[in-house]
């Protein structure tokens, strides 16, 4: 199934190769399709992010009534899912769907894994050719000693070959050796098929940089475009979710780095892509949090305006023992504790 959806993309790729006669231009064509595609799939989760920023005062004024946000890790199991039951029932209310950014983000992760293996390896995906045989045919004798999975290194090894080198190959690969000194994997002076490594001093150095800077762009604006909501406790999962989203843009550098130059110019416009749907899913469902001034001030003043608890009679004397008979307290309250 998965080797079919990365031929389906390879195919794509291919076309929109035809169509520009340039590996660059037809990864920047190839993203622009793929995340106009993808797009439909980030409408639900905007929209449910839209909702519940729309509800978190509602959501804070549920957290006061067991004890405030810092409260609800010391709640017992009876407390807790009292808790959970009633902030569901308002988010059910107000439909808000907590799993509805879920499903599309599972569909998109085989997406992704197969625009990288379309783009990782285009001599089996984009071309259609069968790597092991077109290896096996160049045989031990040849010069392209490259590893069988590095295709786009292999491609930029075939592409060195000169007029004479290239008629001493094997006749059997003849065609797809021609194929592939055909491709045009230069961009703006930059060889696509290369690997940076150590070697700094050169013009592929911008590749890795603008992968950083644009997802680096992209993390900022995602918080003006689709906020969290405010941290209040120290506790907060998503204080280490931010942390570790601060590495993201560095992990994109490295890997620019590491891999092809042309993976590394896919993020590029994959950043800027995702940029711009951000900007029009924000326009479309736009989410507004209150700053952590304005929540934590919420909290305070909710806490001020809990009714107080009414006070508890004392039972009649029971005639039988001279006891008192506990009534039981209406204080919702304390029946929680």
């Amino acid at each position: 199934m998965f080797d079919a959806m990365y031929r389906a993309f390879g195919w794509l790729l291919m076309f929109c190769y035809d169509l520009v006669d340039s590996y660059g231009l037809a990864i920047l064509l190839f993203t622009v399709i793929t995340k106009a595609v993808l797009f439909p799939l980030g409408i639900p989760q905007q929209r449910s992010s839209s909702r519940k920023a729309k509800v978190y005062p509602q959501e804070i004024a549920i957290q006061n009534r067991y004890g405030g946000p810092g409260n609800l890790r010391n709640l017992d199991q009876t407390a807790q899912q009292k808790y959970y039951a009633e902030l569901q029932a308002m988010y059910k209310a107000n439909k808000v769907n907590q799993l509805a950014g879920c499903l599309p983000t599972l569909l998109q992760f085989p997406l992704i894994i197969a625009l990288y293996r379309a783009i990782y390896r285009p001599i089996t995906y984009m071309l259609g050719f069968n790597i092991e045989n077109f290896m096996s045919i160049l045989g031990e004798g040849t010069t392209l000693k490259i590893a069988q999975g590095k295709e786009l290194q292999i491609i930029s090894e075939v592409q060195k070959l000169g007029t004479e080198a290239a008629a001493a190959l094997p006749n059997a690969a003849a065609e797809e050796i021609s194929r592939l000194q055909d491709l045009n994997f230069n961009f703006l002076g930059m060889d696509l098929t290369q690997i940076i490594g150590t070697n700094f001093f050169q013009l592929l150095i911008i590749i890795p940089v603008l992968s950083g800077a644009t997802s680096y762009l992209y993390q900022f604006l995602m918080k003006k475009f689709n906020p969290m909501p405010p941290v209040l406790t120290e506790d907060d999962p998503s204080k280490g979710m931010n942390s570790f989203m601060k590495f993201m843009p560095l992990m994109s550098v490295v890997f620019a780095f590491m891999l092809p130059s042309g993976l590394g110019l896919y993020w590029i416009f994959s950043n800027l892509a995702m940029i711009l749907q951000s900007f029009i899913l924000s326009r479309m469902y736009p989410v507004h949090y209150p700053t952590r001034e304005e929540a934590l001030a919420m909290v305070k003043v909710n806490k001020q305006r809990r009714p107080a608890s009414p006070k508890v009679k004392k039972a009649p004397l029971n005639t039988a023992d001279g006891t008192r008979r506990r009534s039981r307290s209406t204080d919702p309250d304390e029946d929680d504790e």
